[in-house]
């Protein structure tokens, strides 16, 4: 039986229309797009149209709340949401938003800033942490880096003599971002208020070792000193200009009296100098000030022969 003439004319229209949408689905030009987030490039290719949220769903990247995204031609770029607090005058608000820049995050996130000033720049990109200071178009903003003083932190070593110190460890200075307004006083001076302050670089403090060792071990035996101290030293005798070889203290000057600054040893005090001896605070002198010692000599040759030298003094108990 022959099939009527009208449906063969229904099949060949429908052959048609078929290679017709095949032709439009294969033959379309490829769009290829690129996804940029967390800094991992990812390209996808589509024969037919497909959303930005399509195209970002096909590479398996998750937008979390807050992040967003912009069309650069076929790069998409994903931009993640950062925490940063907007100061718009005695009002702090923490936000949560991913936005090319600062403007965009502030108007999703609904924050009213007609008719005032925004700091930094309004088209820099939020960063994490950030300060965003809203103001008057009368007002000035300032923000400045200042270094932060780093500590002394001390740690006993029976290694070293009391008094004496090392450094362990160099210390680091911090820095920090203040950021403050600038008002103009009355009398056309301007002074700073601090709006906020923020921590660059955490100080790193100094470590200093310290001597706590007070004995210390000579020829006659060991010694317990107080104090160690460094002194400018001289060597004089009983006999030189000017001398009448009796002490302030009223004793004889011989070997063992040294000569002090009363305000920096007190007269009485006994000490042990290395290469010289025990010896006894006893004499004063015009040029004897401060971190001056005179130590008495048995002669002129040995005076001289000792010179001007720096040495310790051990300040006994």
């Amino acid at each position: 039986m022959k099939k009527p003439f009208g449906a063969k004319r229904l099949k060949s229209a429908c052959i048609v229309i078929l290679f017709v949408l095949a032709a439009c689905i294969f033959l379309q030009p490829k769009q290829t797009y690129t996804v940029l987030a967390d800094e991992i490039e990812q390209t996808i290719t589509t024969y037919t149209w497909q959303s930005p949220a399509d195209i970002i769903r096909k590479t398996g990247v998750i937008l979390e709340p807050g992040d967003s995204y912009q069309i650069n031609g076929h790069t998409i770029e994903i931009i993640r949401a950062v925490s940063f607090q907007v100061i718009k005058g005695s009002e702090y608000m923490d936000i949560h938003m991913g936005a090319p820049t600062i403007a965009a995050a502030l108007k999703r996130a609904g924050v009213d800033t007609k008719g005032l000033k925004i700091f930094p720049d309004a088209d820099t990109r939020p960063q994490e942490g950030m300060k965003v200071v809203l103001f008057g178009q009368d007002e000035k903003i300032l923000q400045e880096q200042v270094n932060i003083a780093y500590t002394t932190q001390s740690r006993p070593d029976s290694h070293m003599e009391l008094g004496e110190t090392a450094v362990i460890k160099e210390g680091e200075k911090g820095s920090k971002s203040v950021i403050s307004k600038l008002i103009t006083l009355a009398n056309g001076d301007t002074m700073k208020k601090v709006i906020t302050e923020t921590v660059l670089k955490e100080p790193m403090p100094e470590i200093v070792a310290l001597g706590t060792t007070n004995i210390l071990n000579t020829s006659r035996g060991a010694i317990r000193f107080s104090k160690v101290v460094q002194m400018h030293a001289t060597a004089y005798t009983p006999w030189d200009e000017g001398c009448i070889g009796i002490t302030k203290s009223g004793i004889p000057a011989k070997r063992g009296v040294v000569a002090v600054d009363p305000d920096f040893i007190s007269l009485g005090t006994r000490l042990y100098i290395p290469g010289y001896g025990h010896a006894l605070a006893a004499d004063t002198g015009g040029a004897i000030q401060g971190n001056r010692i005179d130590l008495c000599v048995d002669s002129k040759a040995e005076a001289f022969a000792f010179g001007r030298r720096d040495i310790k003094v051990y300040i006994l108990e």
